[in-house]
């Protein structure tokens, strides 16, 4: 990933699928199509989109309850919101 950002789980399984496809369109161009292989990758990815949303919750919601070295702070103290704090390490809506 670029810019020092972490990536989760979903996001690298998104990019493997994605490099699957590209594999089978460098097939295609071969002549080795398999339309069928690639509408599969197709609907995977609509679930990665939907796991990414449910991800990226789960991670903000986490952060808002979260403790900081064991204390145990109100999510109004908190120096920067779950969702800021997502898009400060994951990169937000990619």
């Amino acid at each position: 990933m670029t810019n020092n950002k972490q990536q989760t789980a979903v996001d690298w399984l998104e990019n493997q699928l994605l490099k699957q496809k590209s594999i089978l369109k460098n097939h295609f161009e071969e002549g080795k199509w398999n339309d069928d292989r690639c509408s599969e990758i197709d609907n995977c990815l609509e679930f990665v989109k939907q796991a990414k949303e449910m991800e990226k919750e789960r991670i903000e919601t986490a952060y808002n309850k979260g403790t900081v070295h064991g204390i145990d702070y109100p999510e109004s103290t908190l120096p920067i919101s779950g969702e800021q704090y997502y898009n400060k390490t994951y990169g937000g809506n990619k």
